[in-house]
């Protein structure tokens, strides 16, 4: 979002910088009364033009600066913000996946970093997948799990999505549970646990 944004302004300010004419006029009147002059009006508010000053061009302005210098500085300081947005989007981590497979591993994450797991599910049969540590500020369910059909046929197995995210430093152990949820006090079909480390 944000590398669209200063890209679209970085374009604008381009434009404005071509489309500048330095054209000179020096504006002073022989009877040495102040000029009315409309460019000056409408960038200073001011009605008359002091005798004797000169601009670079019809679009100056009251410091004393072309629009195209100030086009310039803000050209630097969208480029500076260009680039920080670039450093921002590259160094963001990449979400850590797992499956069922990686069930009893270790898992090193860091701060803001996001954890998907991909578990293989079939609905139809009633059992779903719970998390059944106690959830921690260290580490957020983000939202509900969604499930992936894995074929068009009924009954068909698929996979649910479990995304959880980094929040702060520290060590836990996630596990989940692949039960029906009215069956509580039977044998979970499965189980998924990861030892997860966030630094």
């Amino acid at each position: 979002m944000m590398f669209r944004f200063a890209t679209a302004i970085s374009i604008v300010i381009f434009d404005i910088l071509k489309a500048q004419r330095p054209v000179e006029v020096n504006i002073q009147s022989p009877s040495r009364q102040p000029v009315r002059d409309p460019s000056y009006e409408f960038v200073t508010g001011r009605k008359e033009q002091p005798v004797g000053v000169s601009q670079n061009n019809l679009f100056g302005t009251p410091d004393g600066k072309t629009l195209s210098d100030h086009a310039v500085r803000l050209l630097s300081i969208w480029m500076i913000v260009l680039a920080f947005s670039l450093f921002v989007s590259g160094s963001a981590e990449p979400p850590a996946m797992k499956t069922e497979a990686d069930s009893g591993h270790r898992v090193a994450l860091r701060i803001g970093q996001e954890l998907i797991l991909t578990l293989n599910s079939n609905p139809s049969t009633g059992y779903r997948w719970m998390r059944t540590d106690t959830e921690t500020p260290v580490l957020v369910t983000l939202g509900k799990p969604t499930y992936q059909p894995g074929g068009r046929l009924l009954g068909a197995s698929g996979v649910e999505l479990w995304k959880f995210r980094a929040e702060r430093e520290g060590m836990l152990t996630l596990k989940l549970e692949y039960r029906r949820p009215w069956e509580k006090k039977t044998r979970s079909a499965d189980t998924m646990v990861l030892h997860v480390t966030i630094h």
